[in-house]
């Protein structure tokens, strides 16, 4: 049902529009809109990378908390197990 004088709005790369070959300022217009396209994929592509890093460096710290609370309780383990040993 695809009709012949209706003309792709979506172009593989090396692919062309046949009114590219035949104006530049058409050819200028559609690579504009490619750049454009293009520009808003890395502006979405840099804020989906900056959530994921915010979000990680939230459970960086996260799990920085969990090992100084962990290397305390082993320190005050340690140190009770000794008072214990030389107080007999």
């Amino acid at each position: 049902m695809a009709r012949s004088d209706v003309k792709k709005l979506y172009v593989h790369a090396g692919d062309t529009y046949d009114v590219e070959t035949e104006s530049l300022e058409a050819h200028v217009a559609i690579c504009s809109e490619r750049y454009f396209a293009i520009h808003q994929h890395l502006q979405e592509s840099e804020s989906r990378l900056s959530q994921k890093i915010e979000t990680n460096s939230a459970q960086i710290s996260r799990i920085e908390k969990i090992v100084i609370w962990s290397m305390g309780a082993i320190f005050v383990t340690l140190l009770g197990s000794i008072l214990a040993v030389i107080l007999r």
